[in-house]
């Protein structure tokens, strides 16, 4: 695993809760059901996607919530997706995602209460401070749980890993043509991914030599943290392939060292089966490019 202290040392974090009358938050409630998820944002349409891990002895409450809203099921586990106009609550996520150094680690629903991680670095504090004023003006139902310094993601994962298995994923990439690679010209650095959009991926960076340009610009007043775009095509298209819906990922990290990338995704135990089949289809349709799977762990909380 890549080790992200660099990371996570200067990170600062938020946990929001929000409470809503939504129709599948009060189901939710009702049958006390608990599972991790996602947002996605078109204008003012916001899509809920949620996944719900299905245990050999799948709970009476859970079957019964399944019959209540619309789902796929995948095998191992069920991916449910509602979208509205209605959900406005989450509005106020959208606009704190744009500001450059905030990531966000997971959506925990939980018995009706939709739980918020953020991460952000010091010098995006007065953007912070206004996202959280707004909210707590115009939100109902919003309040925020915790603001200070950043605890170590992995303990984070950790924590959350008693509500559903999570592994980490660990994968070596070398692209097909080191010399045709834009990113040869930058030294080492190690990046997170932000998100995606119409196939950008936007990234944070921690780099102890200069790696700004056209597409990565460094932030004031934290120094050695960029924000930007992935700049190699052949590494952006990899992320872009191995980020489905069907997949929930709760970090994806990826180190650039020697022309070389380690990427570690922190991901659903349940879903670890169909990743590892995008990687196996990512490797025959690309047989030239060098990815090999390097190790995958369970991360268990304490107990």
């Amino acid at each position: 695993m890549i080790d992200t202290k660099k990371l996570d040392e200067r990170g600062r974090q938020i946990i929001i809760t929000l409470n809503s009358d939504y129709p599948i938050f009060k189901t939710m409630a009702k049958l006390n059901v608990s599972l991790f998820g996602g947002v996605l944002f078109d204008g003012d349409n916001v899509s809920l996607i949620m996944y719900l891990e299905k245990p050999a002895d799948m709970k009476r409450e859970d079957s019964i919530f399944l019959s209540k809203v619309p789902h796929k099921d995948l095998g191992d586990f069920v991916v449910i997706k509602d979208s509205s106009k209605e959900f406005s609550e989450l509005l106020a996520l959208g606009q704190a995602l744009r500001v450059y150094s905030v990531i966000l680690d997971t959506i925990h629903f939980n018995n009706g209460k939709v739980v918020i991680y953020l991460r952000y670095l010091m010098a995006d504090e007065a953007m912070i401070t206004k996202m959280i004023t707004f909210s707590n003006r115009n939100i109902p139902g919003f309040s925020l749980e915790y603001l200070g310094k950043s605890e170590q993601f992995e303990n984070l994962i950790r924590r959350l890993s008693k509500f559903a298995g999570i592994s980490v994923v660990s994968l070596t990439f070398s692209p097909l043509s080191k010399e045709k690679n834009p990113d040869s010209k930058l030294k080492d650095y190690i990046m997170e991914v932000k998100y995606a959009e119409q196939e950008k991926i936007v990234c944070v960076y921690n780099s102890s030599t200069d790696i700004s340009g056209e597409k990565i610009h460094r932030l004031k007043k934290e120094p050695d943290f960029y924000s930007g775009e992935i700049i190699d095509d052949e590494l952006s298209k990899l992320l872009s392939f191995l980020t489905v819906e069907e997949i929930l990922t709760f970090r994806r990290v990826v180190k650039y060292e020697n022309s070389n990338y380690n990427i570690d995704f922190y991901l659903l135990k349940s879903a670890q089966k169909i990743f590892l089949k995008r990687v196996s289809d990512y490797v025959q349709k690309h047989p030239d490019n060098k990815l090999s799977i390097t190790e995958i762990q369970e991360l268990k909380g304490e107990g």
